[in-house]
Formats: structure tokens, sequence, C-alpha cells
């Protein structure tokens, strides 16, 4: 049995914790492991502070790249996270019933799939599908990935636009295809 225990006294933290055990032998609770750590709160708050500056810096390196990214808890479909690319292009996105309505209709199902699949062994699934922003139609390379984050299971999308390179493909199949 594992025992816990949080209190703060002054400016001086306490955190402990403890696996109590019942040995039959003895027929009694025997303490095994015992962890205690002592903190001012001045500790504490700067240990916040540094936490907090770089829960900081990690949301401006994803605000600073060139794709939507957000990360949703896979039970409930609530968005947790969304870069400021994803809410300029695409506005407040608060579920993945949201994000579905971008994805281009015909390849919904194949997004659906992905994450099923990929959610069964919290593996990374990558898919190349068309969102629908302003009436225009944006290829993007899809990358979802999944993670266990207390308990419960986020699934994170990141979606590139590969429309340039799209069109240079088809480009070239109609070349090829008419000899052009």
């Amino acid at each position: 049995r594992r025992v816990q225990a949080f209190g703060a006294a002054g400016s001086a933290l306490l955190l402990a914790a403890a696996v109590i055990h019942r040995d039959a032998s003895l027929g009694a609770y025997v303490l095994s492991q015992l962890l205690c750590v002592v903190a001012t709160t001045n500790v504490v708050s700067y240990l916040k502070n540094r936490q907090s500056a770089s829960n900081q810096r990690f949301d401006n390196l994803l605000d600073g790249i060139h794709a939507y990214v957000l990360e949703a808890d896979l039970l409930d479909g609530n968005v947790t996270f969304r870069n400021k690319q994803t809410v300029n292009r695409l506005g407040a996105i608060e579920s993945l019933a949201d994000l579905l309505t971008f994805v281009h209709p015909d390849d919904v199902d194949s997004v659906v799939r992905g994450i099923e699949r990929g959610s069964a062994s919290l593996t990374p699934v990558t898919l190349e599908v068309r969102i629908v922003v302003d009436d225009s139609v944006h290829h993007m390379e899809q990358r979802i990935t999944f993670a266990r984050v207390t308990g419960r299971v986020r699934v994170r999308h990141v979606f590139f636009d590969v429309s340039s390179r799209k069109r240079i493909e088809l480009e070239m199949e109609h070349r090829a295809f008419h000899d052009v």
C-alpha cells in the first residue's frame, strides 16, 4: 500500500511517500520504503516558475512553426492545446468533432480509422488528407501521435501543408499520361 503526505508549515514544504505492506509472519504492517523531501516555499515557487517558463518556451516554439498543431483527450474528445496557426486559420476548435468538420468529407473515414488504429497500440500514424478552409482545399500531411498523460490518452495532430508538392505531383502525372 502506498501512502503519500503533503504538508506546509511556515515557509517549509514537506513531501513524503511511503510503501507499507502487511507482513504475515509478524502479523503487522511494515514500512519498507520512505522518501521525504523538505523544501522551502521559495524553492517550490522557483521550480513552478521554471516549469511555467519552460512550458511558455514550448508553446512559443509550436506557435512559430508553419503547421496546425492540436492535442485532445481521446476519451472525451476535448481539445487541450492548439497553436496560434491553428486558431488563426481554423478558429477555436474545441473538440475532435470540430476538427473533423474541416477534413474533406472523402477523407473523414481515413482520419477516424487512423485514430482508431494508432490509439489501439499508441503508435504514430501518418496520413495524407485534404482540409477545407474558406472554400479552399489544402492537401495536408497529418501526423497523429498518442501519449498517456495522467492515466488518460492524448492524441496529438500535426498538419503540414503539402499543397505545392501535391500540385507538382499531379502536374507530373498529367504530363506523363498525356506525353506533354
